[in-house]
């Protein structure tokens, strides 16, 4: 008989490992995490992809329970939504999972850095905070510098970069061959109401707005529960990483890291701008490795998938966010096509092929043999969008473009991009010559402002 794989949250992401599980021979079952996800995420999910989908149980008890009576062997997170769920549903079922004595420090930041700090690790200095009187008190009485600090809700995850402006590009090799062209659907995760403040009135407003102007909880997180508190950090200074591991019983494998430059908005938030990956044999980039390495095993993640983001620092690299689960936002075959493997193809390999996926420990990463740039699309005109046929084909003209993926559903009410979730979407450039690389950049950010992806 294959085996058996429940994913919880087969969205954005998930639909890529749905397909890498089948592709060696899986069969999947589906479960939801909650009611109703965010409508750009309900939209992407395909039943027909599963053997069985299951939806959504309060009882988690009861659906572990018919998860074991389904013979299911292993319980993975498609979507970062997907994760707390997941890990509760092997724990109880008695599957492969992650520790759960520090299930909290891979959902609260707080939580976060004490295992870190008991580690030996650095970690942002911050607090937890249930009202903005108490966070304007800390920022008050705490010693930030010029960079100021960052406010995010306890336990939310998602694009909010720890720095205080955009940093440079990383100097990371990357890919450039083939030209083919396609759209997928992926959306990322977005930005949880991470506002950068240098001012105690800020401060209160940005509090004020997590935890919800009238007093009563706020929006619900990505790991589905309300934002009953905020964290207020230092603003960490610094390029931002993102490392992509798989673990195996606690052998990590790390498949990839980009370096993403962000875009600092009006108000003060962090905007997705563009990655490129960092070249894995760079002092630096092997230094961010080791402390990865070492945060995982703090934060007691044994098995899967986790999407590190690490800022390096003056004081050297610090993580930011736990990020277990897959990244978002991707089209793995586009790594698949330069490298051979991708982080999803991976995590599919370390749950149907173990064996063949612990042969690679020790070999990767490896670096991308040419330029390329992940380009976050910025919608600067709020609107319907229009079909992807009409926008799609422009971006695909471009001379490096290799990939095109339209998240904006046509029809759809979208504003002024805010978040990975607000993208229309993404598009991987690439090129022998960095240089034709930023062209095409330039030109796609110049299009732009005639608001070409909503009428």
């Amino acid at each position: 008989m294959n085996v058996r794989v429940a994913v919880v949250d087969g969205v954005g992401s998930g639909r890529w490992l749905t397909r890498e599980l089948a592709d060696r021979g899986a069969e999947c079952v589906h479960v939801k995490s909650r009611p109703t996800l965010e409508p750009h995420l309900e939209t992407s999910f395909r039943p027909d992809e599963y053997a069985l989908d299951l939806g959504y149980d309060h009882d988690v008890g009861r659906l572990a329970t018919r998860l074991a009576n389904l013979g299911v062997a292993w319980i993975a997170a498609g979507h970062a939504s997907g994760v707390a769920t997941a890990e509760t549903l092997a724990r109880l079922a008695g599957l492969p999972g992650d520790a759960p004595e520090a299930a909290d420090a891979r959902r609260d930041r707080q939580a976060m850095a004490r295992r870190l700090y008991e580690a030996g690790l650095d970690a942002p200095a911050g607090t937890r905070v249930t009202s903005a009187e108490e966070a304007v008190a800390w920022f008050a009485s705490a010693d930030l510098g010029a960079g100021g600090a960052v406010v995010r809700p306890a336990d939310g995850t998602g694009a909010g970069s720890g720095t205080g402006a955009p940093p440079g590009a990383g100097t990371g090799l990357g890919t450039g061959l083939g030209t083919g062209l396609g759209t997928g659907l992926g959306a990322g995760t977005g930005v949880d109401r991470v506002q950068f403040c240098t001012t105690a009135a800020q401060v209160h407003a940005a509090v004020t707005a997590v935890l919800g102007a009238t007093g009563l909880p706020g929006s619900a997180t990505m790991f589905g529960g309300p934002a009953r508190a905020a964290v207020v950090e230092e603003t960490l200074v610094g390029p931002e990483y993102h490392v992509d591991t798989v673990s195996i019983d606690g052998v990590r494998l790390i498949a990839d890291t980009w370096c993403r430059t962000h875009q600092i908005t009006a108000s003060g938030t962090p905007l997705d701008d563009y990655a490129e990956p960092a070249d894995p044999s760079a002092p630096e980039v092997a230094a961010i490795h080791g402390y990865v390495l070492r945060a995982l095993d703090a934060l007691g993640v044994r098995h899967g998938a986790a999407h590190s983001r690490v800022v390096l620092t003056a004081r050297g690299p610090i993580l930011i966010d736990p990020g277990s689960g897959l990244g978002d936002g991707v089209l793995p075959w586009v790594a698949e096509k330069f490298l051979g493997y991708s982080p999803v193809g991976l995590l599919a390999e370390s749950i149907v092929q173990p064996r063949d996926a612990l042969q690679r420990a020790g070999r990767m990463p490896v670096a991308w043999p040419e330029p390329i740039r992940h380009v976050s699309l910025v919608n600067r005109r709020p609107g319907t969008v229009r079909p992807s046929a009409h926008w799609a084909g422009a971006l695909e003209a471009l001379p490096t473009a290799i990939a095109v993926a339209a998240v904006a559903g046509a029809g759809v009410e979208l504003p002024v991009t805010r978040d990975a979730a607000t993208s229309p979407g993404f598009v991987y450039l690439s090129a022998s010559d960095p240089a034709r690389v930023e062209h095409d950049y330039l030109t796609i950010r110049e299009w732009e402002q005639q608001g070409p992806y909503t009428a």
